[in-house]
């Protein structure tokens, strides 16, 4: 099995750290941001855990992102805890659907093809 991914609430995300990093370099952020009150992605998906059961990401790359915050652990600790973990197969299924917040449509060569 690869790794999973973690789809982590952006509401979840402090101020501070959307502040200094706008944009996660390892994340991909869902499509729903003219839909929420913010004006935001819901959602921003990592990489997640490996096979073993361990985050991909290192806790110190994590620690960093979220340095400007009083407890960064505890606030990682919450992002972890309240992520919802897909499999990859479980992602790319919702990549497909029109209804999801992961949806991508199709492109041209998708659909010629």
């Amino acid at each position: 099995m690869s790794h999973t991914f973690l789809a982590l609430d952006m509401t979840l995300i402090p101020k501070e750290t959307k502040k200094y990093i706008p944009k996660f370099w390892g994340g991909n952020f869902s499509n729903d941001a003219e839909k929420t009150l913010t004006g935001e992605p819901s959602m921003l998906l990592l990489d997640g855990n490996n096979k073993d059961g361990e985050l991909v990401h290192s806790l110190s790359s994590l620690i960093k992102w979220l340095q400007w915050e009083d407890d960064p652990f505890a606030t990682l600790d919450t992002l972890i805890s309240t992520s919802i973990e897909f499999t990859k197969d479980d992602y790319f299924s919702e990549l497909k659907k029109p209804e999801s917040v992961w949806y991508q449509p199709p492109t041209e060569d998708e659909e010629i093809g």
